[in-house]
């Protein structure tokens, strides 16, 4: 799956807990995307990319996902600091458009704290199997019934995403080119009525399936978590971490 590319791995990180990469990725998640200091966005930086490498990931892909996200990012610096107030400390001016320091500060900022959070997760997170996340969910007391629907929404979002693109590739071979007109607004709307269709009829076969293999409502695997020293010392730093963090944030 195109979400396990980094779940094959042999580095410390891997061999943690899944219990205990989530509830870390949890509260270091919350304390960066809640921290207002350049301080506290620049740890985060630099805890995310040291875990980043501490995983082991090829580098070259980490660098593709990175590359998408900060491109999202361009619009925050397109609009954010014209939008922030200018008073006496513009920035500069571009025609009847003035730039603020705040707002480019503030564009920094989400920039910092954005990359350090996709960062953190990426390690904590992306190096393990959906399965396994999902079982550590519901380990943490999450609820199943939400536990289930988050793994069946990762499982099959590239059979979806195939199922478009052979359907737009018909309607290419059909002459069809896109246009700004209302037919082919018409095309897509019908392109994406076709597609819940086909996803709402393999969805009833798959549960189906599962009838027959003896689905009763919960996922069984033969995966079982356990607790050692290096999951209880990396869970006790995080919270270390954390607690040092925003009492950083608070003295500044």
């Amino acid at each position: 799956m195109h979400f396990e590319t980094f779940a094959k791995g042999s580095s410390p990180l891997h061999k943690l807990d899944p219990r205990v990469r989530v509830v870390s990725a949890i509260f270091l998640s919350f304390t960066f995307a809640l921290g207002n200091g350049l301080c506290m966005a620049f740890a985060g930086l630099g805890l995310g990319m040291g875990l980043t490498l501490a995983a082991r990931f090829p580098l070259l892909q980490v660098a593709r996902r990175m590359a998408a996200v900060n491109l999202f990012l361009v619009l925050v610096w397109i609009f954010l600091p014209f939008s922030s107030p200018a008073g006496p400390g513009a920035a500069f001016a571009l025609g009847p458009f003035t730039a603020s320091w705040e707002g480019i500060r503030l564009a920094f900022l989400i920039t910092v704290k954005s990359n350090s959070i996709i960062l953190l997760n990426l390690a904590l997170l992306c190096s393990m199997r959906v399965i396994t996340l999902v079982r550590a969910l519901e380990a943490l007391r999450l609820p199943g019934k939400l536990c289930q629907t988050l793994f069946f929404s990762l499982r099959y979002f590239q059979v979806i995403h195939a199922e478009y693109h052979r359907l737009h590739d018909a309607m290419k071979m059909r002459g069809f080119c896109p246009k700004t007109n209302l037919h082919t607004i018409r095309a897509y709307g019908q392109l994406l009525s076709m597609l819940l269709v086909r996803s709402l009829n393999r969805g009833q076969r798959v549960y189906e399936a599962m009838l027959c293999r003896g689905y009763t409502g919960e996922l069984h695997t033969l995966q079982e978590f356990h607790l050692n020293r290096g999951d209880r010392v990396f869970l006790i730093s995080s919270l270390f971490a954390t607690i040092l963090l925003w009492a950083g944030q608070m003295t500044l």
